[in-house]
């Protein structure tokens, strides 16, 4: 039996009969305040070792979510920049699910790049040759035609196609044809400069944009280089295949002309070259050949 006075705190207990039939009763007494000081202690530690759990368990809870959003923000963000044609690429450490989906979202971006590159790679170059196509010319053309108008700049187009490639494609067939036309390609890139352009109009027709040249005479060389590169066997399938190459020569400063202009003129001198005897160049500045 608990017994609570004004100033302290009894427990009574009672004892076991004695054998004479008397009883006795053991009697605990603790001061009051000391007991309820005891007791306010430990309803604080109480308090506080709750407090502290709490908030250990918001601060797991905030870092657990940071880990969470923050590779997901990343994505996020990524993703974004993804749509509007940068390749990004996110980094989220960890081997968990997040970490799994940063690797894949990389991959996928990886895919998506090799997959633009293929796509303009078609779009602007040769497949057989590698060389710029007709549209990549165009473009190199249009803008050599912008930069010069501006400072004057002498340009030369070169207009070349293979003598006698019909009876070549005719006699020993396609593959051959093709052997021959990547071969020409490899030789005209190996005769000209790196600032240079070099392209594959169609079928047997090429081109070379010489922008920048100090005189007419550095162009005309640059033909005569070709015709008699291209005078040397071509080796394919075994055979040694004797091809020429006929070049018209066309120039411009960009002033008072456009691009359609110039491909005409240099045209012109093409089927001149080759009226006069194949295997030469002619060019618009001078009317000898070579």
């Amino acid at each position: 039996m608990q017994v609570a006075g004004d100033r302290s705190i009894a427990l009574a207990k009672p004892l076991p009969t004695f054998a004479s039939g008397d009883r006795a009763i053991l009697l605990l007494a603790y001061p009051k305040a000391e007991a309820l000081e005891s007791a306010r202690k430990l309803q604080l530690a109480l308090a506080v070792m709750t407090l502290l759990g709490l908030l250990l368990v918001g601060l797991a809870t905030w870092r657990a979510a940071g880990k969470i959003t923050q590779p997901l923000a990343r994505l996020d963000d990524a993703a974004g920049r993804l749509a509007s044609g940068e390749h990004v690429q996110v980094r989220v450490r960890g081997r968990d699910e997040l970490a799994r989906l940063a690797a894949s979202f990389n991959e996928m971006v990886g895919k998506i790049a090799e997959r633009e590159q293929r796509i303009t790679q078609l779009a602007f170059n040769d497949v057989l040759t590698g060389l710029p196509n007709r549209t990549m010319f165009q473009q190199q053309l249009d803008h050599l035609f912008r930069a010069s108008r501006g400072n004057g700049s002498l340009f030369a187009l070169h207009c070349l196609d293979l003598d006698q490639f019909k009876v070549i494609n005719d006699t020993l067939g396609h593959p051959a044809g093709d052997a021959v036309l990547r071969e020409f390609g490899t030789r005209l890139r190996g005769l000209v400069r790196s600032t240079d352009t070099v392209a594959r109009l169609g079928g047997d027709e090429f081109a070379v944009i010489l922008p920048g040249l100090p005189t007419i005479e550095r162009a005309e060389r640059v033909a005569a280089d070709i015709v008699t590169a291209i005078r040397i066997p071509f080796d394919v399938e075994g055979l040694h295949l004797t091809v020429g190459t006929s070049i018209g020569v066309a120039f411009s400063n960009g002033i008072n002309e456009t691009p359609e202009s110039l491909v005409g003129r240099a045209d012109r001198k093409l089927y001149q070259a080759k009226s006069g005897g194949r295997g030469r160049y002619s060019s618009a500045a001078d009317k000898r050949a070579a």
